[in-house]
């Protein structure tokens, strides 16, 4: 019960803050961020901690750090993450043979909500309700900064303040995102809902309400799916929202081409 109710909130979680990242042209932010929540998860062991502690704070100068050398050095978004992915994957290697190999590999990896407390579940729900009170407070000015930066300066939208806001969420929910579906897979949870959730409607509002529900279902199933099977939870997630992802994106081709030959003039 704990891992259905922790796999809801956390997908619901992700499912909307990956729709800023896709926007923004941040899809790999997931991976970058995840690889260097890995070295703060394996340093934490090293250090005795058993709280997920120095994940988060890892997650949290990762994207501020990708952010700042970005406009510093004037690079391509996509290159600074790059960056820092192969920083992140680097620095993992070294503190997990720093640990002895004392770490669940296969849980880390690929997910392990069955093992989820009642505090990891806590801390989601304290996120959920972060995420909702902003977007129902927040919700015009965050789709500003999203659709263009330039456009929300001159309607007098604080960029930089809705940039971190932004930043401390993705930090957050990967973390929280990594118990769910493990390193490899939560780019996964942050970008298949939006594009799934984009082929059904292209209202920016009802894409996050259809990505929630395609992620909150894929999730569950997973987890369904992994109860039966023994599989781990994160594997079967993602390829559930693989499935779903290609069937919506296989509707909206469709009803295009429907719609296009129902319109086009008859020959003579």
């Amino acid at each position: 019960m704990r891992a259905y109710l922790a796999g809801a909130i956390t997908s619901s979680i992700l499912s909307v803050v990956g729709a800023f990242a896709v926007h923004k042209r941040l899809s790999l932010l997931g991976d970058a961020t995840s690889h260097i929540s890995f070295a703060g998860i394996a340093l934490g062991m090293i250090l005795g901690l058993t709280d997920n502690l120095l994940a988060y704070l890892f997650a949290g100068l990762a994207i501020f750090g990708m952010v700042w050398f970005s406009r510093v050095f004037r690079l391509p978004g996509d290159v600074a993450l790059v960056i820092f992915l192969m920083m992140g994957a680097s620095l993992a290697s070294i503190m997990i043979t720093l640990t002895g190999l004392r770490v669940n590999f296969i849980g880390l990896l690929f997910g392990n909500i069955l093992a989820v407390g009642w505090v990891d579940v806590l801390i989601a729900a304290c996120l959920l309700a972060a995420t909702a009170s902003l977007l129902s407070l927040r919700f015009r000015q965050l789709f500003l900064y999203v659709l263009n930066v330039d456009i929300a300066r001159l309607k007098g939208v604080n960029v930089r303040l809705y940039e971190v806001i932004v930043s401390l969420l993705l930090a957050s929910s990967i973390v929280t995102g990594i118990k769910l579906v493990g390193v490899l897979m939560v780019t996964a949870l942050l970008v298949l809902p939006t594009v799934a959730a984009s082929a059904l409607s292209p209202s920016f509002r009802s894409s996050l309400i259809y990505a929630v529900i395609i992620s909150s279902f894929s999730t569950l199933n997973g987890i369904s799916i992994s109860f039966v099977t023994n599989v781990p939870p994160g594997s079967a997630t993602v390829v559930t929202l693989l499935a779903v992802t290609i069937v919506t994106l296989a509707h909206r081709r469709f009803t295009k081409r429907f719609i296009s030959a129902g319109t086009r003039p008859a020959s003579l």
